[in-house]
């Protein structure tokens, strides 16, 4: 039997038996682990402009974002805040969101996602549209499953740029 074949096999196997496989990140992939260990802990993730190197493009440049692999150790839920550079901002269609074929049925994640004002999460002006950070509150169930998702802002101009780094719960 040749290899394509026992690919084939094993794929529809997979399928089969209601395993999802969901999309994964390189083996070459440095994690930064973030610790989820104790109540209301919080992970920062910031998109930073980089035209020269920047790992994700788009129409508004290069950027990268730090962390690009983010773990969350402890078990325990987490509160992830994502920051956008001066001059960018996440508005009503925007913010972090998995992406379609994440193991979100399997292990369901993210209990509350919303647009923030400042730092904290706070949100002062409720009328505003768009704003300078977008805040999850995440389950971190199921160790070691990956997770990958988009981050979506745009411009004062309202040009929209994606680009999609990993999660790992742990």
């Amino acid at each position: 039997m040749n290899i394509r074949i026992l690919t084939a096999v094993a794929v529809a196997s997979a399928l089969a038996s209601g395993c999802m496989m969901g999309p994964r990140a390189t083996d070459s992939a440095v994690w930064s682990l973030c610790d989820a260990s104790r109540p209301g802990a919080r992970c920062d993730v910031n998109v930073v402009r980089n035209d020269s190197t920047g790992k994700y493009a788009c129409a508004l440049g290069r950027f990268d974002v730090s962390p690009d692999f983010l773990e969350f150790r402890g078990g325990r839920p987490v509160n992830v805040r994502f920051s956008v550079p001066s001059g960018f901002e996440f508005c009503a269609a925007d913010g972090a969101a998995l992406k379609a074929g994440s193991l979100s049925a399997s292990y369901p994640q993210l209990y509350e996602s919303f647009g923030a004002d400042k730092d904290d999460g706070s949100r002062v002006d409720t009328a505003k549209a768009c704003r300078q950070f977008w805040i999850w509150n995440w389950g971190n169930l199921g160790a070691g499953t990956q997770h990958e998702y988009l981050i979506r802002f745009r411009d004062m101009s309202g040009r929209q740029c994606t680009i999609d780094p990993f999660f790992k719960n742990g």
